[in-house]
């Protein structure tokens, strides 16, 4: 992961030592890693990737670094194998347009998200249009998310934007 991508982690999701963290689409578990073992020490951290491949690389990463706390799920972001209302934060890097259905990923990261005013999603992703960043920060607003930070670079030579949001829940589960 680009490192720029992990300082806006680091600096926007307010993490406690005692968080649940979700990461979805999370691939080989780098910054989740590093997350499970320096920053939520007493809490825990779950990636949830759809590619078994993916876990396999995950839990290797998790061997090496030593963070007990780091669990590894095969499962898909449209489905979340984890009880709504219990995630501190969710984690979405570049997994939502990768899915080609940004409502349903939106809508169960919001069930699975707590609902108070430390809870974030943090959400990573290139795209080529202006258009797909818009779409995805009015899905964000229509699956119950209130919008904290956002910024998006252009590349210069590939012309595609890296966008980086910051998120909280608004409102109660069951309006959404």
């Amino acid at each position: 992961m680009e490192r720029r991508n992990a300082d806006y982690i680091l600096r926007h999701a307010s993490f406690n030592p005692v968080d649940i963290v979700t990461s979805i689409g999370s691939g080989p578990g780098i910054v989740e890693s590093y997350i499970a073992k320096n920053i939520v020490g007493k809490g825990r951290v779950t990636c949830v990737d759809i590619s078994h491949k993916m876990n396999l690389e995950a839990g290797r990463l998790r061997a090496k670094s030593s963070a007990g706390n780091l669990g590894i799920i095969t499962g898909s972001a449209k489905k979340l194998p984890i009880m709504g209302g219990t995630q501190d934060k969710v984690l979405l890097i570049g997994s939502t347009l990768a899915s080609r259905d940004l409502a349903s990923i939106l809508t169960e990261s919001r069930r699975v998200i707590k609902n108070n005013s430390s809870a974030r999603l943090i959400l990573l992703e290139t795209m080529d249009t202006v258009r797909e960043a818009q779409a995805i920060i009015q899905g964000l607003r229509l699956a119950g998310f209130e919008v904290l930070h956002r910024e998006a670079l252009q590349h210069n030579l590939t012309g595609q934007i890296h966008l980086r949001t910051t998120a909280k829940p608004i409102g109660g589960l069951e309006e959404h």
